[in-house]
């Protein structure tokens, strides 16, 4: 991403164990002049489909937990300095529930090229 420019990022994830909340990302350890516009992810609507079976629908919710979609806006000030090498940056999400954060949160830290 050169300096002045923007890029999206989409961030998808299952959510397991009935959990239905929120879930806050954020980025950090951004290069300098780098910076992300934090995202909250609300779960998509349970899948179901017509089942060809007598007895109607099939519940595929049992079988597979419910997804969120994000997407991260990341930019780069103008003038922000390129890097000659990768950095490791983190992102975190953390399950909101009744508009509390939890306690946890999960992490995953990756290359940004």
């Amino acid at each position: 991403m050169a300096a002045g420019e923007s890029q999206r990022v989409s961030v998808d994830a299952d959510l397991e164990e009935g959990f239905e909340g929120e879930v806050a990302l954020t980025v950090e350890n951004l290069p300098s002049g780098v910076g992300a516009l934090p995202a909250i992810a609300e779960p998509t609507d349970k899948a179901t489909a017509a089942s060809s079976k007598p007895g109607g629908d099939i519940h595929k919710e049992r079988f597979r937990a419910p997804r969120f979609s994000a997407t991260i806006l990341f930019i780069a000030e103008p003038d922000a300095r390129p890097t000659t090498a990768p950095l490791m940056v983190e992102l975190k999400a953390r399950p909101m529930a009744g508009g509390k954060p939890a306690d946890c949160s999960l992490s995953r830290v990756f290359r940004l090229l």
